[in-house]
This record gives structure tokens, sequence and C-alpha cells, in this order.
């Protein structure tokens, strides 16, 4: 859904857009304001806009992850509130690999794997990170690199990444709950780490969240480091009678 304010001769000066997905999860991807009538006054007109259409849409809430400070504003003025933060870790390229026994059960991605990928990632992660089929397809395609993990015939760990400007950034990483702590999203990172390495990669990035306290030990484990970025997440109750 994406709104726009236009000046009296038709030019736009102010636009949103929020994107509800397939399980009912919806984030603000853009908002952007001109000098008249203003980054506050925009939002004002647009948000109440966004916020009906929404509400008759049933949409539970909308997430924002931004690390604009005037922005951090008009959301907590708006009845957003603060849900915790992504951080970016990276890791240069050539530094040598540490080995994995559960890398050789690592494959390529196929399309047709897809529809396994998605029940996978409901599982493995809470609302609002898990990602629709729609998504899933559209990162699949954009993706470098996208591999997957197999216990016997069963898919239990993915990963996609995809180019950036230094080199290789890891997407989406996910193991099944009930696979967890046996080396697989270890053996999913090592691949990619060889992949970006041997494309010539300067670094390697990927993001987390602050509380993932796990992931984060993988990570530092593997030779990333914290970049200093951090990326606060806010959430808005819509269609639950929050006004």
């Amino acid at each position: 859904m994406s709104l726009c304010l236009r000046t009296e001769d038709g030019n736009p000066s102010a636009a949103i857009l929020v994107s509800p997905d397939r399980l009912g999860v919806a984030w603000l991807h853009l908002y952007a304001a001109s000098d008249s009538p203003g980054p506050r006054a925009a939002w004002n007109m647009l948000w109440e806009e966004a916020k009906s259409i929404l509400t008759r849409m049933k949409v539970p809430a909308v997430w924002v992850m931004t690390a604009q400070t005037w922005l951090m504003d008009l959301l907590l003025e708006s009845g957003f509130s603060g849900r915790g933060r992504v951080i970016a870790y990276a890791r240069p390229a050539h530094r040598i690999l540490p080995e994995s026994a559960a890398v050789s059960a690592v494959g390529t991605m196929a399309a047709s794997d897809l529809p396994e990928v998605e029940q996978l990632d409901h599982a493995a992660f809470s609302t609002p990170w898990q990602m629709d089929c729609d998504s899933l397809s559209s990162a699949f395609g954009g993706s470098l690199q996208a591999a997957v993990h197999r216990t016997g015939d069963r898919i239990t760990g993915y990963l996609m990444a995809g180019a950036s400007p230094q080199g290789l950034h890891i997407t989406r990483i996910a193991v099944h709950p009930d696979f967890q702590r046996k080396g697989i999203a270890r053996a999913l990172l090592l691949r990619a780490l060889e992949y970006g390495r041997l494309r010539g990669a300067i670094r390697i990035t990927v993001n987390t969240q602050h509380d993932n306290s796990r992931s984060r030990r993988l990570y530092r484990s593997l030779g990333f480091s914290e970049m200093g970025e951090s990326y606060p997440v806010f959430r808005r109750d819509i269609s639950s009678g929050v006004s």
C-alpha cells in the first residue's frame, strides 16, 4: 500500500509505503517528505490515512526498522514503541575458515524446495520475522547463493546470501528448532563464507537481533565482529483497538 501527497501543481511532496504480507505482518518500508508541508505535517496526514486502510484490512500491527532519528521521533509521537534492535556483523572474506562435519550435508537450494523452506522458516522464527512464500521467492530469486542442509530427506536448515557493496551479505539463515545445536547453522555459514572468499569478496556481512545470544556467539566464533551499526525496531498496534 502506497500513499502520496502532491502539491497544487501535481508534484509529489511526500510518500509512505506499507507492505502487509500473506501472514498479516506489515512493515513500513518508506517514508519521505519535502520541506513543504514538512516531514511532521505530511506524516500526520499520510499515517492517519494509512492507519484507516490497514484497520479495514484487519492488519494487527505495523513494524518499522530505522536508524533515522527524525523518523524515530515521529514514530514515538504516533504511538509506536521500541521492540528491540538489529545489529550488523562483518567478517573479512579472506580469513581462514574452520571445518565442520555437517558441511557435507549442505547442497544447493532449488525453487522446488521453497514450500518446505517456508515451513521451516515459520517454525524457526516468530512474528514479525517470518517470511511468506512471496518474500522467500523474491529473496531466492535475488540470491547469489541459496543453500539447504538436509537430514535424510528433510530440509533442516537453509541460507540465502546476496551481493553487497563489499562482497556478500547473508540475507537469511534458519535451522528447524528440532535440529538446532547440531552444527547446521555453522555448516551453512561456512558454505557461504567459502563462496564469498572464492568470489573475491572483501567482507561478508550479516544482521541479527540484539537479544539472539546464540546467533551472536556463533557469528563471533566464525570471526565476525560488530560493525557498530544498530537498527532499532518499532511496532504500532492497528486493529487491536489501540488508537
